[in-house]
């Protein structure tokens, strides 16, 4: 079911399953416009900061359309949601008409899944709801990502270069200042070896580590993974390697995903002259506090 809003009702008889009609959008010579790339924002019970990066691709992102993906979060959660999207007059689609072969012409879109599935499902339902639209590109972004600056025609720009590139990400950085990523393959050594002789290993892993960061903040590399908060992929490969691996429900998706595309041969790239700001660290800090003042 696509639904386009244009009041406060419409949005209740969207939510009891209703449906209203839904125009499309064209342009003065009666044909559809399409963007190349199309971001997926997951949401779970934190619409306000999912709305606060949907605002940041509006301003810095103009040739990027948006499919927020809301993980059945409480239903006020979803209330601000559909208001917003009800507000702007762009389409909400329910979980059961997600599969359907029609196309969205809006800027943005919410889908309103029925159960919270998990990272990779929910954001798998996002990317095939792209893929369908026809988006050459996506983008998965985590909803604590702030947009400080236009990142994706630098990141487009690498892709059109090569079409072995898969995934490329910007440069992560916390709060703090800290980097995130990216991250070299993981071996028998790294797991088990360097844990149990930390105390002997620490002075050289210090060394290798400002090393491999000088290498990544100068040019375009190519590592095994990067952090999977903001990257963009090529829908063309990720419908080859089906997406995210449904069998996760939280964490190691990059991981999965890095091993599938090097069996593929494909490559993933870092680009390290912009970036993007993730919270992941301050939200942790602050849920620390939570916990010790109770």
């Amino acid at each position: 079911m696509l639904t386009l809003c244009r009041s406060y009702s419409d949005r209740e008889r969207v939510l009891s399953g209703n449906p209203i009609a839904s125009p499309d959008t064209r342009d003065s010579n009666g044909s559809t416009t399409r963007a190349r790339t199309a971001a997926i924002i997951l949401n779970w019970n934190n619409s306000h900061l999912t709305l606060e990066l949907v605002e940041q691709f509006l301003e810095f992102e103009s040739e990027c359309d948006i499919v927020v993906v809301d993980n059945f979060s409480k239903r006020e959660e979803r209330d601000v949601l559909t208001s917003f999207f009800c507000n702007h007059n762009w389409a909400i689609v329910k979980e059961n008409g997600i599969a359907g072969s029609y196309r969205s012409h809006c800027r943005a879109t919410l889908l309103m899944l029925e159960s919270n599935y998990g990272y990779a499902r929910g954001n798998n339902y996002g990317m095939r709801f792209a893929s369908r639209n026809g988006y050459e590109f996506v983008v998965v972004s985590n909803n604590d990502v702030i947009l400080e600056a236009p990142v994706l025609r630098k990141l487009l720009k690498t892709m059109d270069s090569s079409s072995n590139i898969a995934v490329i990400g910007p440069l992560i950085i916390d709060p703090f200042g800290n980097r995130q990523g990216p991250f070299s393959k993981p071996t028998l050594l790294g797991q088990f070896a360097v844990p149990f002789f930390f105390p002997i290993v620490w002075p050289f892993l210090k060394i290798s580590g400002k090393l491999k960061t000088r290498f990544h903040n100068k040019s375009l590399s190519f590592p095994y993974r990067l952090m999977g908060c903001f990257m963009l992929a090529r829908m063309a490969v990720m419908k080859e390697i089906d997406f995210f691996d449904e069998n996760t429900f939280l964490y190691a998706e990059e991981l999965i995903l890095a091993e599938k595309l090097r069996m593929k041969g494909f490559l993933t790239a870092f680009e390290p002259t912009v970036h993007v700001k993730h919270l992941h660290a301050m939200r942790q800090l602050l849920l620390t506090i939570e916990g010790a003042l109770r």
